[in-house]
């Protein structure tokens, strides 16, 4: 989110010169990545959306909004299990789990990995 605040402040010439050649979406994005595997949501919707705002300004096409927008569904999902867990509702639990798996298994493919 540096990189894109950055960016913005500078004009489209200079904005250019930012980063690598990809302008830091594919750093952004992997680390995002890493963020959600170790089970932090919140912070990979940040780099997503850093790299959403990067792919922005530079005129890219890049799928980092719309997975910004799966990483915050995933923790709200994971906060409700969560929730359930809290309260002991053991058939709840049971309930948004497979709920959870089965909505986000498209776009994490390695999710259900996670789960055993």
């Amino acid at each position: 989110r540096r990189q894109a605040r950055r960016c913005r402040r500078l004009s489209p010439e200079a904005a250019d010169s930012v980063g690598d050649a990809d302008g830091g979406t594919r750093t952004l994005r992997a680390m995002a990545l890493a963020l959600l595997g170790i089970g932090l949501p919140d912070a990979a919707r940040h780099n997503f959306r850093g790299c959403a705002e990067v792919a922005e300004l530079r005129h890219w096409t890049s799928d980092c909004a719309s997975l910004a927008e799966h990483a915050s569904a995933l923790g709200r999902d994971a906060d409700a299990v969560r929730s359930a867990v809290k309260a002991e509702a053991w058939a709840q639990v049971e309930a948004l789990v497979a709920r959870t798996a089965a909505a986000h298994a498209a776009w994490w493919p390695a999710f259900r990995l996670s789960l055993r």
